[in-house]
C-alpha cells in the first residue's frame, strides 16, 4: 500500500490553522514519568501472569510487547519524539556522543526490544491479520533503525504500517505510524498524506500534530508547521521528550530570524530582490516565542523531573537573553541530573563551561568537556591557557586520568610527540574513565604519531568490547564452533579494527605509510585467527580502495574459501564487470 499526495493536503493544514489556540491556553493533563513507569510495570506484570495461563492469546502478546517498548522509550529516550525518532544513544554507542553522564548502561537495553519483538512476532504468528500487532512491530523497527534514510528497518516499518492499514483502513494510529516511517525515509509528500489522514481520523492526537509540523518544517512551510506545533501544545503531549522537541523549534528559529532580518534590510536597499524569502522571514520573526519555549520546557519537567534536556534548553534560552547567572544554574541542574546524552553538555560557550568547572573543580567530566577540540569554543584544546588548566588539575589530583589524557592530547596537537606519549601513557596506567570518546581520541592520537603498538593497546584494553563493534560481532558469528578462545578472538578483532583505521587514513595523506601499516595489522590477524575470513576481507577492501582489483579478488577468494558470503557476493560483482 503506497500513498500518493492528494490535492486536499492543505485542507487539513488549514484546519490546523483554524483550530489551534495559543500555546499555553489549555493546560494538558501532565503525568509524571514515575507514575507512567508504574503504570507500564503493572501492565507488563499482568500480561506476563495472564500469558502463563493463556500462552496463545495474541492480544496479550501484543499488549505486553507494546508495554515493553513504551517502558524502554520512557526510561531511555526522554529527548526524542518517541513515536518515531531513533534512540541513538541507547542502541549504538557513538564514538563522541554515545554515553550518558549519569549512572546506568545502555548495553542491556536492546534485550528489552528483543523481548518485545519476540512477543509481537508470536502474536502475528497466531493472528496474521491482527492490525494492532503490525503497528507495534512497525514501531519496533523504527526504534531499531539507525543511520541514513535508506536504513532497511525504516522500510520494514513502512511495510508493517501498510499491512496494518489493510486490516484497519480507518486507523488514525496506523496512518500516524506510516507517516513517521515515511518521514524517516525522507518521503515527505507521502508522509504528509498519511499524517493528515491520521489527524482527520483523530484530531485529538497531539503527537501526530507534532510530527506533521516536522514534515511541514522540513518542506519549508513554516506557517503551517507552527500552526501544527501550537495545536500539539494545546492538545497535550504524552512525554517530556515531545515537549522538549517542540520547545527546540521555538528556540532554534532565532538564528534564522537574524539572518532573514538582514535579508529584509537588503530588500529595502534593493526593491524586488528576494521578495518571497523576505516574506517568509517576516513570518518566522513573528513566530519566534522564547516565552513559549520556556513554558514548554517547564511542561516537560512537570512530566519528568529527571529530564536534563529541559534544563539544557532553558540554559540556551537564558544565554540568548544575556542572563548568564540563570543559564549557569540551569546548566548545573542538568549536569547533576545527568540523564542527557553526554555530548549535549558540551554544546555551550567556553565561558559557561569554565564557570561550571569553577563551581565543580573536582568534576573530570566538566574538565573533559573543556578539553574537547572545537566544541563551541574559539580556542584549540592545545592552547597555553588550557594546558595550564590541565597541568594545575594534575598537580592537585595526580590520579586524574582525564587531566593526563588532555595534556597528552594537547601536546599531540602541537606535534610534541615525546611529551604527548609521556602523558598518554600515564593516562593508560591510571584507572579507566567512562567516556569511550576519550579512548577513541587517544587511539587516534597514537595512530597519528605513528605509535601503532600503543594504538593497538588502547583498542584492546578499552574499545574492543564497545557495543556496536561490528568486527567483533562478525567474528563471534563466524566462530560458531568456538574454535578460538575468547582472548584470541578479541586480539584478532583488535588487529583487524586497527587495520581498518589505518586503511581509512590513506585518503588523508601518506598512502604508502598507511597501506603498509594496514597490511601489517591484517596479516598479524591472519596469524592469530588463521581460519577467519575477516582479515582477508579487510585486505581485499584495502586493495580495492587502492584500485588494485586483481589483488583484491585474490584476497576475497581466500575469504570466500573460509565461508564468507560477503566475499562471494563481492567477487561476483567484481568479476562480472
Amino acid at each position: 500500500m503506497h500513498l500518493r499526495p492528494e490535492s486536499c493536503l492543505l485542507a487539513a493544514a488549514c484546519l490546523a490553522l483554524l483550530t489551534c489556540g495559543r500555546a499555553g491556553d489549555v493546560s494538558p493533563h501532565l503525568r509524571t514519568a514515575s507514575s507512567r513507569e508504574r503504570e507500564l510495570d503493572s501492565v507488563i506484570l499482568r500480561c506476563r501472569t495472564s500469558l502463563a495461563a493463556a500462552p496463545d492469546d495474541a492480544n496479550l502478546h501484543t499488549r505486553l510487547g507494546q508495554a515493553l517498548l513504551e517502558r524502554f522509550m520512557l526510561r531511555e529516550g526522554s529527548f526524542q519524539n518517541m513515536a518515531w525518532w531513533v534512540p541513538r544513544a541507547d542502541l549504538a554507542t557513538v564514538k563522541n556522543a554515545g554515553v550518558r553522564i549519569g549512572p546506568g548502561s545502555a548495553r542491556r537495553l536492546p534485550d528489552t526490544l528483543r523481548d518485545a519483538a519476540s512477543h509481537i512476532a508470536t502474536a502475528l504468528a497466531l493472528r496474521p491479520d491482527y492490525a494492532a500487532a503490525h503497528r507495534v512491530m512497525g514501531r519496533l523497527y523504527i526504534a531499531q533503525g539507525w543511520g541514513p534514510p535508506g536504513d532497511s528497518m525504516f522500510e520494514k516499518a513502512t511495510a508493517q504500517f501498510d499491512t496494518s492499514l489493510v486490516y484497519e483502513p480507518s486507523s488514525a494510529e496506523g496512518y500516524y505510524g506510516l507517516g513517521c516511517s515515511l518521514l524517516r525515509r525522507n518521503r515527505y509528500a507521502e508522509a504528509l498524506t498519511a499524517l493528515n489522514k491520521s489527524v482527520s481520523f483523530d484530531s485529538s492526537n497531539g503527537s501526530a500534530y507534532l510530527t506533521l509540523g516536522e514534515v511541514y518544517m522540513d518542506t519549508g512551510n513554516v506557517t503551517v508547521a507552527f500552526a501544527c506545533y501550537e495545536n500539539a501544545s494545546r492538545l497535550g503531549l504524552s512525554t517530556a521528550g515531545e515537549y522538549i522537541q517542540l520547545a527546540g523549534h521555538y528556540i532554534d528559529e532565532q538564528a534564522e530570524r537574524r539572518l532573514l532580518g538582514r535579508l529584509a534590510s537588503l530588500r529595502m536597499q534593493a526593491p524586488g530582490f528576494l521578495k518571497p524569502t523576505v516574506r517568509a522571514g517576516l513570518q518566522l520573526i513573528s513566530m519566534y516565542h522564547p516565552g513559549i519555549a520556556m513554558d514548554l520546557c517547564s511542561r516537560a519537567l512537570a512530566i519528568d523531573s529527571s529530564c536534563a534536556e529541559a534544563h539544557l534548553l532553558k540554559t540556551r534560552l537564558y544565554l540568548e537573553e544575556g542572563d548568564s547567572a540563570n543559564a549557569l544554574d540551569e546548566y548545573l541542574d542538568a549536569f547533576e541530573i545527568g540523564t542527557a546524552p553526554y555530548a549535549y553538555y558540551g554544546w555551550f560557550p567556553r565561558e559557561l563551561l569554565e564557570r561550571a568547572y569553577d563551581r565543580m573543580p573536582e568534576s573530570d567530566v566538566l574538565l573533559y568537556l573543556l578539553g574537547q577540540p572545537g566544541v563551541n569554543t574559539s580556542e584549540s584544546a592545545s592552547s597555553s591557557q588550557e594546558i595550564a588548566i590541565f597541568q594545575n588539575t594534575i598537580e592537585r589530583r595526580p590520579k586524574s586520568t582525564v587531566a593526563a589524557f588532555l595534556l597528552g592530547q594537547a601536546y599531540a596537537i602541537r606535534k610534541d610527540t615525546a611529551r604527548a606519549v609521556e602523558w598518554l601513557d600515564r593516562a593508560m596506567e591510571l584507572p579507566p574513565e567512562v567516556q569511550p570518546s576519550m579512548y577513541w581520541r587517544m587511539h587516534d592520537a597514537y595512530l597519528e604519531m605513528g605509535q601503532i603498538p600503543r594504538a593497538v593497546q588502547v583498542y584492546r584494553k578499552h574499545l574492543i568490547e564497545e557495543e556496536g563493534n561490528w568486527i567483533l560481532e562478525l567474528l563471534r558469528k563466524e566462530d560458531k564452533t568456538r574454535r578460538y578462545a575468547r582472548e584470541r578472538v578479541l586480539l584478532g578483532a583488535t588487529y583487524c579494527a586497527v587495520g581498518y583505521d589505518c586503511s581509512w587514513r590513506i585518503r588523508r595523506g601518506k598512502p604508502g605509510y598507511w597501506k603498509d601499516r594496514a597490511i601489517e595489522l591484517f596479516n598479524r590477524a591472519t596469524q592469530i585467527i588463521p581460519e577467519s575470513a575477516v582479515p582477508y576481507n579487510g585486505l581485499g577492501d584495502l586493495s580495492i580502495d587502492l584500485g588494485d582489483n586483481e589483488e583484491g579478488c585474490r584476497y576475497y577468494r581466500k575469504a570466500a574459501a573460509l565461508g564468507s558470503q560477503d566475499a562471494v557476493e563481492t567477487l561476483r560483482r567484481l568479476e562480472g564487470k
